[in-house]
């Protein structure tokens, strides 16, 4: 919005309303000098953000991290575009694993985490909300469309994570809930499912997706996901599902006809 405006000094458009200039901004205002960065991945970025903050931890260069998102919706411009792709939900919500979902409703949403070694909280004495035993990213590689995502990249993905933190595939059984990014699209929604499905169906588990009940806020969904399996956690309930009435006949539950289903809160 502001390129767009003649107004603004022309030394300001370039140190202030730049995107890639925002973490840099935040840096400087506190004066933090570890690793400093703006990734845009999409609506993967700020787990991108805690995967880099959690490598940057391990090799020393930072001693706390903090992990922001942001997303807001100040024009019209993007919501256009992504009705034009068919991206919208016609009604503004998100059915996640639901055989009406038709698209994704928009969020706003501002968050942080905060990471540090665990050794360095314990000792320090900071409230310790979760513990991360492992985090990895890859991409999806050659599919039928660039937004359409594979579900054998997302299989691979979860045996990486597990195997990074240690883990076996007899250990598998030991996780009981995973939350989706499951945003409401007829056809990314199966994909995810199925990839989650062939990697625990054999013992069976619950699945669910915050975007149902709060919406997709895009760029800081992962922060806000995050957030929510820690909250759930803590309280030792899963939020259920809203919007959610008849399973997606794409999506297949189990690994084996005889396998317990994979449960939808």
């Amino acid at each position: 919005m502001q390129a767009k405006d003649s107004e603004p000094h022309a030394f300001l458009s370039l140190t202030s309303h730049l995107d890639l200039m925002a973490s840099n901004r935040i840096s400087y205002e506190f004066d933090w000098t570890g690793p400093s960065m703006t990734i845009k991945t999409g609506c993967s970025a700020t787990m991108i953000c805690l995967d880099a903050a959690c490598k940057a931890l391990a090799a020393g260069d930072c001693d706390a991290a903090i992990v922001g998102g942001t997303n807001m919706m100040l024009s019209p411009a993007f919501h256009c575009a992504l009705g034009a792709q068919g991206v919208n939900s016609p009604d503004g919500r998100c059915r996640s694993f639901d055989a009406d979902a038709l698209g994704y409703g928009r969020a706003e949403a501002v968050s942080a985490l905060v990471v540090k070694r665990l050794d360095d909280a314990i000792r320090d004495g900071n409230p310790i909300r979760a513990v991360i035993r492992s985090t990895v990213c890859n991409d999806d590689g050659r599919t039928p469309g660039i937004t359409q995502p594979s579900s054998e990249a997302h299989e691979a993905l979860i045996r990486a994570a597990y195997t990074a933190a240690g883990l076996s595939e007899d250990e598998y059984g030991q996780t009981g809930f995973f939350e989706c990014h499951g945003t409401g699209t007829p056809v990314g929604d199966p994909i995810e499912v199925n990839a989650v499905a062939r990697v625990f169906g054999k013992v069976g588990m619950i699945i669910g997706s915050v975007k149902s009940n709060v919406g997709h806020s895009e760029s800081a969904s992962g922060n806000t996901s995050i957030i929510k399996a820690i909250l759930a956690m803590e309280h030792g309930i899963i939020p259920a599902n809203v919007n959610f009435d008849t399973p997606n006949p794409k999506s297949r539950l189990s690994s084996s006809p005889s396998a317990a289903s994979i449960l939808l809160t």
